[in-house]
This record gives C-alpha cells, structure tokens and sequence, in this order.
C-alpha cells in the first residue's frame, strides 16, 4: 500500500516539477517582458491597486485550506457506503465560497476603494488607470475564489498529470500577453489586468469542464450541509487568522511602501515577490504531491506512517530549496541583470533577504500539516497572527521615523524562522503528541547540509575573480555542493539505501528501454 502510494507520490512530483520548471521560466521572462511594457511606475502602480484587492484575498486562500483538507479526508475514508458524504462536502464548500465571493465584493468596493483613493500614491494622471485595473482585480479575485473546489478536488484524487497540464496551459497564455500587450492600442496597464482576467476565466471554466467529467462527486448546486458547514467555517475561522496576518505583512506591506516611499521602490520589492513566489511555488508543488498522502494516511489511521512522510517531505523541501536559493544568494546582482534590462534601486538587497526567508519557510509550510491533519488549527492561528500583526506595527513606526524601506524585510525573514523552527515545533510537542528530538533531528541535519554545502562556493569567492566565468562556476559548484551534502549528510541509512535502489530501478528501466 505505501509502496504504491511512494510512487504514485514520486509520478506526480515528476509531473509538477515538469510543470513548475516551465511555469518558472514563463513567469520570470514575463515579468521582464511586462516590466519594460509597463515601466517602472506603472508597474509599481499595478501591484499597488492589485495588492488592495489581494489584501482581502486572504479569505480563499483560508478557504482553499478547509476546502482540500475536507476533501481530502473524506477520499481517505471513502467507499461505496459513504460516497454520499464526499458529495455533500463538495457542494457545501461550494456554497461557501460562492458566499465568500460576494463578500470580497462588498469588502473590496468599500474599504478596498477608499485605500485605493486616500492612501496610495498614485499619480493624479494614472488614477483612471488604476481604478480600472483595480476593477478588474476584483472580478479577477471573485474568479479565483470560486474556482477553488475544482482545484481541491483535482488535487485531493492527485490528478497531477492534469494540475500540471492546467499550469501548462496558464503559463502560455501569459506569454501570449508579453505579446499582446507590445501591440495593445490601448493603455496598456488596463490592457495587462484585462488580460490577467481572461486567463483567470479560461482556468475557472477548464477546471470545472474537467471535474465534471471525472469525478461523480462534482454535481451542480450548492448545499449547507450541517455536518460540513460548521467545521468547515470553524475550519476556515482559524484558518483566516493565519492568511489575514501573511496578508497584512506582505501585501499591506506593498501599500505601505506605497505610502512612504512611492511607486517605484514598490516595483523594487514587487520584482523580489515575484522570485519569491516562483522559489516557493517549486516547494508547494512537491507539497502538493506529497500533502493527500499525509491526510490519507492520518484519516485511515496510519498515523506513526503519515508522521515519517511529513518529516521526510520536510528534508527533501529544504534540500530542494537550498539547490535554489543558494546559488541565487552568491550571485543575486548577475541573475537580475541578465534577467532585467532595469534593475530598479534596493532590488538586489530586497531579493538577497527574500531568498533567506524562502529557504526557512519549508518548515513554515511543512509543519503546518501537523494542524491541518489533525483538524486542530487554533493554537496556531492565535499565536502567529499576534506575532505578524506586531512586526507590522514595528515595520510602520520604522517607516514614520524615518527608517529604511528594508525593514519590512527583515521583519519577513525573522518571523518566519521563529514561527517555522520554534513556534510550530512547541504546539506540536504539546499538543499533538510529537518530540523535540524528532525536530531537532530534522534541524541539525539540515543544519550541517547548510554547512557543508557553503564550503566549495567560498572558496570560489575566496579564489576567484569578478568574471562571468566564475559566477558560472559559482553557480555550478553551489548546485553540486548541495546535491552532495544531502546524499552524504541529509537523510538516514535506511533513507538512503531506499533512494539508492530507487536511482538502480530507473537507470537499469533506461538502459533496458
């Protein structure tokens, strides 16, 4: 059973990373693309009226959580008997964001529009053009929030195979906009958030045609269900806590920087977002792979196995970020000019703190499992909240004397390793029956992985020049060094005489061909 399982999980982990390595370097030309069609003030201007919008976008993704983790449980106890169940899940958290949808209209054309016309700072001449892409973000935003059961029910049956193929297909549409907005006879930030609307009705219309068609569980209507509408919304309650307070510490971050500084130090942190999202995005798809078998497993009782998955998963996370995130670290000023022909100020400072933050927020990620699991989400959304709520006040007073636009970067990077390594570790010990030894042996391992991966790339600093040459070389022995410390230091015996006979199977399935 857990055999099958391991490979159904390795399948679709082939089948997102194809779809991730393509979404990523779709996502960074067209950000350059977009970036030198727009320039840097209206880009800044977009990310200022899409970030009042998405400050109230918290709602789906709380409600993303509740819907694929009921979803998800629901198959792991499924069976002819109880398919019902499964079915009046599904419609109720349909009925829930249909609700929810109307409430970020009702949210987003109230407060959302008296921030966008008092405290943002926009250009008197990019006003109209601003109101109009912040409409549409709302349209876009309500798009995205109802589209979300289909996508946990494709996730939940680990469908991969298509999740990839949809990712696919979002991402050349979005080159296709690099395209159109070089010949748009219109504005062309009104064209781009337009654009940004069409691919997001293509994706909601994709994925419902294709549950439809699969899964017996997604019929039309909706329902409120009691035994799924309370846990769901109870669910979802501390769920929102949490994607309230990331809400407010990145992208209220954004008007923040907006009010303070002006559009175009926005664009300079917009441009370290957009590296954070395509860094972490590579995460959450082997999350995605890898998190239905963690519920399943929970659900059906295999609690000891779905314990070692989630540690597992969290050491492969990490030595997958680090192949990443440490090469960019040694060469962040090289990546970002030859990936933008304008580097905006403070980009390089802002991207060199964002890729520490990513690197820590495996954990972040990864622990959060242990809650959705177990159904038990309070403790966590209580505690962090509190704590990202007060660095943003900290960051606020920072900026009203004076301080640098940094601040809210380190404010970032320090929450997540306390909340990833101390936070989420301590409600586990006490609450849901794990050990600080099974922690601290994730830690140190990945701790000394850390260590030795840094030793050959400081060398190359140490003995190299300031040469293209070299910061190739860098970039090479940063992903070897990584790949060799996590085979050699990275995981236990027993671990890695499974990935040895792993690696055996497939190079002796190869040759074999």
């Amino acid at each position: 059973m857990q055999a099958n399982s391991n490979k159904t999980i390795a399948k679709n982990t082939l089948f997102l990373y194809f779809r991730m390595a393509l979404v990523i370097l779709v996502g960074l030309y067209s950000s350059r693309v977009i970036l030198n069609a727009l320039g840097i003030e209206d880009y800044g201007i977009y990310n200022v009226a899409g970030s009042v919008v998405a400050m109230f976008a918290f709602l789906n993704g709380a409600l993303g959580g509740a819907s694929s983790r009921f979803i998800t449980v629901e198959l792991g106890k499924s069976n002819e008997k109880t398919f019902i169940r499964l079915i009046r899940c599904f419609t109720t958290t349909r009925a829930i964001h249909g609700i929810m949808a109307l409430i970020i209209i009702v949210i987003a054309e109230t407060i959302g529009l008296w921030l966008l016309y008092n405290k943002c700072e926009i250009p008197a001449n990019r006003m109209y053009a601003a109101l109009w892409v912040y409409q549409i973000s709302v349209i876009t935003a309500v798009l995205s929030i109802i589209l979300v059961p289909f996508q946990a029910l494709i996730i939940a049956h680990e469908h991969m195979a298509v999740y990839a193929y949809i990712g696919i297909f979002d991402a050349f549409l979005k080159l296709l906009i690099c395209y159109l907005i070089q010949i748009s006879p219109i504005d062309k930030l009104v064209f781009y958030a337009f654009m940004i609307l069409v691919v997001q009705l293509a994706l909601y219309l994709f994925n419902r045609i294709y549950c439809k068609l699969h899964f017996k569980e997604c019929i039309a209507g909706y329902s409120f269900d009691k035994e799924y509408f309370k846990p769901i919304l109870g669910f979802t309650g501390w769920n929102l806590l949490g994607s309230f307070s990331s809400m407010a510490i990145t992208h209220a971050a954004t008007v923040l920087i907006s009010i303070f500084f002006g559009p175009a130090l926005v664009t300079a942190r917009a441009i370290s977002g957009q590296v954070k999202s395509q860094v972490v995005n590579f995460i959450t798809n082997f999350r995605t792979a890898v998190n239905p078998q963690i519920l399943k497993r929970y659900a059906s009782g295999e609690i000891e196995s779905s314990k070692s998955l989630l540690f597992l998963s969290t050491n492969v996370s990490f030595y997958l970020m680090l192949v990443i995130t440490l090469p960019l670290l040694f060469e962040t000023e090289l990546v970002l000019k030859l990936w933008l022909k304008i580097v905006p100020p403070y980009t390089v400072e802002f991207l060199r703190i964002t890729l520490l933050e990513v690197l820590f927020i495996v954990y972040d990620l990864s622990f959060y499992m242990i809650f959705q699991a177990n159904g038990r989400l309070k403790e966590n959304a209580l505690i962090c909240p509190a704590m990202d709520i007060a660095a943003f006040a900290v960051v606020f007073v920072i900026y009203r004397m004076g301080g640098s636009v940094l601040a809210i970067a380190w404010a970032l990077l320090i929450l997540t390793i306390v909340q990833g390594m101390i936070v989420k570790p301590w409600l586990a010990v006490c609450l849901h029956g794990y050990t600080w030894r099974e922690f601290t042996t994730i830690f140190a391992r990945n701790g000394l992985v850390l260590f030795c991966s840094l030793i050959f790339p400081l060398l190359v600093v140490y003995m190299g020049d300031n040469t293209l040459f070299t910061s190739f070389l860098m970039i090479i022995v940063s992903v070897v060094s990584v790949l060799f410390s996590a085979y050699l230091f990275g995981f236990n015996k027993a671990t890695r005489y499974s990935f040895n006979v792993m690696i055996a199977a497939f190079i002796n399935k190869v040759i074999h061909k």
